[in-house]
Parts: C-alpha cells; structure tokens; sequence
C-alpha cells in the first residue's frame, strides 16, 4: 500500500485523487530547484574555500608567512565553511526571496480555490534513504519528510492542497486507522510552536543515526480505497484529533 503523497512535488502516488492542478506549478518547481542548486553551490564554495585555507594555513606555517595571515588563514580553516554557509543562508532567506515564495503561494491557492478558511495539516511521508540503505525499520523508525498542507472539507470530501495541486479523498474512502504509532525521522520542524511543547504527543529530539534526522515524530497510517489500489495517509500524532473529526475514523481505547 502506497504513500498517496510519495511524492508530493510532481505527480503523486495517488493520481486518482488528485481534483485540482495550479497553472504555475512548473514555474514553482523550477524556482525551488534553483533555489535547491543554489544552496548546494553555496556549500560546495564553502567547502573549497576550506580546504584551499586550510592549505594555505598548513603551508605558511612551513614557508614562515607573518603571524596575522597565520591567524586568518587559521580562523577560515576552522570556522570558514558554517561561516560562510550562514552567510549564504541569510542570502537565500532574504525579504525578496520570501515575498516571492509567498506571492507563488497566494497565486497558486486562488486559483485552485482554496478557502480562506481552510486550516495548515502537517502530513508525514515516509521514505528511502538511500545513503542508509532502509526503506524502513531502523530500530528507532522510519526516516521521511514532513510537509504542511491546506486542509478543508466538504460533505463529501476532505481536501488537501499544496502549492502544486489539491486532492480531493471521497470521506467513504477512507476504511482504517492504525491503532499504534509508529515513528519518523525528519530533519525540518514546521510547526510554529517548539518541539518542547509536543511531548505529550510523543515528540522529542534524538540523535540519528543519519546526520540531521533527529525530530522523531509518533504518526498514524490511515487507509484509503482507491479506484484501483488502496493508499496510505500519514498523520502526526498532533494532527490526529482534526484529521480524525473530518474523517470520523477512530482510535480504540
């Protein structure tokens, strides 16, 4: 049974459910993807930059180079890169770049009519890591990502949009909910409140045996009848009181 959003930046797993479609989400695949290279290239500077200081500083201790190139060349080889990556960070998330984030955002939900009412939902999709090499079940759960959608409803279906389409899920669809959690990995945190403020959820902050996978996140799989194969939902542990309303599926207790 497949993830409906294994992929939710192109064509997703669950194609069948998928109601609505924004004109521009080739424009915003491509913005992201260079925003994405560009963040790559900003590390790989750093990296260069590093080693070529690091050179330099090993060198001019042997060629007898003045005390202050000894201490710059020093200081960049030991903090250049995080020095450089921050500044470049602080580059990518500048005013402009948000604005235009946001303007995509607002173009994209309009014209898919999205309502202004309609509520964040945090939905976790679990993945291949392959520098790991587990699809699943690691002794402390599985590696994913994590994503907010817009989430509304109607008398007949629950929708989800992001930036790229909306899925509409017919609410008799849906026919289980897991009654344990299992857990996820992730690197982002996207709610706006702290991780601290989660733990009666079964939120904490771990170190992964992946570097950066460290926000563990208790989640529930909910079941979806499709037209030719059934699909998976994934739903945090504190999104599942809202999501359990819409669908009126149910933990036992």
């Amino acid at each position: 049974m497949r993830n409906i959003f294994e992929n939710t930046n192109t064509n997703i797993a669950g194609e069948c459910f998928v109601v609505n479609e924004s004109s521009i989400a080739n424009e915003i695949r491509d913005w992201n993807t260079q925003q994405d290279n560009r963040e790559k290239n900003i590390k790989k500077i750093a990296l260069i930059i590093t080693i070529i200081m690091l050179i330099l500083w090993i060198g001019g201790d042997f060629l007898g180079m003045p005390e202050a190139f000894e201490l710059f060349t020093g200081l960049m080889a030991l903090f250049g890169y995080w020095a450089i990556v921050f500044i470049g960070g602080t580059w990518m998330s500048r005013p402009s770049v948000r604005r235009k984030n946001e303007e995509m955002a607002t173009r994209s939900m309009i014209e898919m009519n999205v309502p202004d009412d309609a509520k964040l939902m945090e939905v976790v999709i679990p993945q291949k890591k392959d520098s790991a090499g587990w699809i699943k079940g690691n002794p402390n759960g599985w590696f994913g990502k994590n994503e907010m959608m817009m989430m509304y409803s109607d008398a007949t279906h629950m929708y989800l949009a992001n930036v790229y389409q909306t899925v509409g899920i017919p609410l008799t669809s849906f026919y289980n909910l897991s009654q344990t959690p299992d857990k996820i990995r992730f690197t982002t945190w996207l709610q706006e409140k702290p991780v601290n403020q989660f733990k009666k959820q079964g939120v904490k902050v771990n170190n992964g045996r992946i570097k950066g996978y460290n926000i563990v996140v208790p989640f529930y799989t909910a079941s979806i009848h499709g037209k030719d194969e059934d699909f998976s939902i994934c739903v945090p542990s504190y999104e599942l009181e809202a999501f359990c309303e819409i669908t009126k599926l149910k933990i036992y207790v």
